[in-house]
């Protein structure tokens, strides 16, 4: 029997999801006048893609995330957190259009969605990134240092994966004055890598991500000493997928305590009494 010749064209693939993501695009802005509605529909879409094309080991979902600080994120788009690890302290709704609130130990990324990017619009997603990026990690407890797996991200070494956070939008204004607008914000608020917006894919368009002079290669993360640098190109979606994937293909999960968010239920505590 004469062999097969099967080959995969990720870019044909990628770019027929593109293609198909625009026309539902253009579908809902004719079916629906409500703005409010168009963007549930166009962030379905998305976290549709991802659950498709994500490893199955990651759950997507919608809604708030806490610390056991008593801190809690604005609503967030799309939050990828731990399939298997995650404790869910509240959950409403169906499929990947679950509203969650989980702990931050257990969240990976972030990625919020937009129809069209504005200045307006980053300086909205800015205020959503640091409401989730100031909370902090700490109900989890280390392995022995010897079987310790460290997390590479942000130049540096975790003991636990922080959060990224990312944009998506369908359209946007010119992606170089987008950059621009975005960098003076990094460079007003003095952020540290770790705590920017580190990628925003267009679909269609481009990416404002970061390049790494010392190796010569972008990256989906900021490091010090990395420039914000615009890469215009029709396979955003693709390029997008594989530059974030990467750090998805590498999460891990050291083992959480949930019971450090006991602190929040009032208790009254009676012992026995010494005979």
């Amino acid at each position: 029997m004469a062999s097969q010749d099967f080959s995969v064209n990720m870019r044909e693939i990628f770019k027929n999801i593109s293609n198909s993501m625009r026309a539902e695009l253009e579908i809902t802005r004719s079916a629906i006048p409500h703005s409010g509605e168009k963007g549930q529909i166009n962030e379905e879409v998305f976290r549709n893609f991802l659950s498709k094309y994500l490893p199955k080991s990651l759950d997507i979902s919608t809604g708030f995330v806490i610390d056991t600080n008593g801190g809690i994120s604005r609503q967030l788009d799309i939050i990828i957190s731990d399939a298997a690890k995650t404790p869910i302290f509240f959950e409403n709704g169906k499929s990947n259009k679950k509203i969650r609130v989980i702990p931050v130990e257990c969240v990976y990324a972030i990625i919020e969605v937009k129809t069209k990017l504005t200045k307006q619009e980053i300086d909205s997603c800015i205020v959503n990134m640091e409401s989730v990026k100031k909370l902090e990690k700490k109900a989890y407890v280390l392995p022995p240092r010897s079987i310790r797996i460290n997390i590479l991200q942000y130049g540096k070494e975790w003991d636990i994966c922080p959060v990224n956070y990312y944009v998506f939008a369908y359209e946007a204004d010119n992606l170089q004055v987008l950059r621009d607008y975005l960098l003076e914000k990094v460079k007003e608020k003095d952020l540290p890598v770790h705590l920017r917006v580190d990628t925003i894919c267009v679909l269609n368009e481009g990416l404002i991500t970061n390049w790494l002079p010392k190796i010569s290669k972008f990256e989906s993360l900021p490091e010090e000493g990395s420039d914000l640098i615009v890469i215009s190109t029709e396979d955003a979606l693709l390029l997008f997928y594989l530059i974030t994937s990467r750090h998805f293909f590498q999460t891990y999960l050291p083992c959480i305590m949930p019971v450090h968010y006991a602190p929040f239920i009032p208790l009254e505590i009676s012992f026995p009494k010494e005979k």
